[in-house]
């Protein structure tokens, strides 16, 4: 079975804060993106910010997408929210 995982930072003043690594059983797919940001937002006790076309697509591109404060519609206390693709263990 297919999986891959994602690092998810809270970042402030270009400094990690905060950071957790999600595990999906399944491969990626641009469509379920919304659903893995979610996840994270979950499990990182996040509101989801709005997702931009780039977001996805530079995630699927360049295996990292960041929202910043402005994509939240909810204040948050932090920069950016990076989600970058981890590369799974051989």
């Amino acid at each position: 079975m297919s999986m891959f995982k994602i690092w998810a930072k809270i970042e402030t003043n270009n400094k990690v804060v905060k950071s957790i690594i999600c595990t999906f059983e399944e491969r990626y797919s641009n469509a379920n993106f919304f659903k893995y940001l979610t996840e994270v937002c979950q499990q990182l006790d996040l509101a989801v910010p709005i997702v931009l076309k780039k977001h996805p697509t530079g995630f699927n591109k360049f295996n990292i997408t960041r929202f910043l404060r402005s994509d939240f519609l909810q204040s948050v206390d932090f920069d950016r929210l990076v989600l970058e693709n981890v590369p799974l263990d051989r």
